[in-house]
């Protein structure tokens, strides 16, 4: 899920631009099997809030850096809304035991298709001890019969 949460420009672009990611999703992988979004527009960018059965979480579409640490991660992460698309890029440094050794840079699209479901295109390239390494951060999630219902 926390990859979920990954840069944006400015915030008059950023509301005219934010897709419509509201909804309640079934996902059918490794991330939240149960995703619920809603959204608020700002005068300084769309407010996004993520939950599921672990977490909730608020990001502002506004294309700022914003600091960013999670386990053996530091870095920011921004989220940026470009042609009716959520774009969140996290960059950073990897440590292990206090110990520099990578870093990692993921850019991801976040839309929702014509049938509702939420749709992530991406990848993550990561350096660790010298060795290059690209994740695959693509996957859909299901609108749920409620999601569908209340839309």
């Amino acid at each position: 899920m926390k990859k979920l949460f990954l840069a944006l420009l400015c915030a008059s672009h950023a509301i005219a631009g934010c897709p419509d990611l509201r909804g309640h999703f079934i996902c059918k992988d490794n991330r939240a099997k149960d995703l619920v979004i809603s959204q608020i527009d700002t005068d300084t960018g769309t407010v996004y809030q993520i939950s599921n059965a672990e977490s909730v979480t608020e990001v502002l579409a506004n294309g700022k850096d914003q600091p960013l640490v999670l386990n053996n991660f530091q870095g920011t992460v921004s989220y940026t809304c470009e042609d009716n698309h959520m774009r969140i890029v996290e960059k950073g440094e990897l440590y292990e035991d206090g110990i520099l050794v990578g870093y990692m840079r993921a850019e991801t699209t976040l839309i929702k298709n014509i049938s509702g479901n939420l749709i992530s295109k991406g990848e993550a390239y990561i350096t660790h001890w010298n060795e290059n390494y690209r994740i695959d951060l693509g996957y859909e999630c299901v609108a749920s019969e409620q999601s569908i219902l209340h839309n």
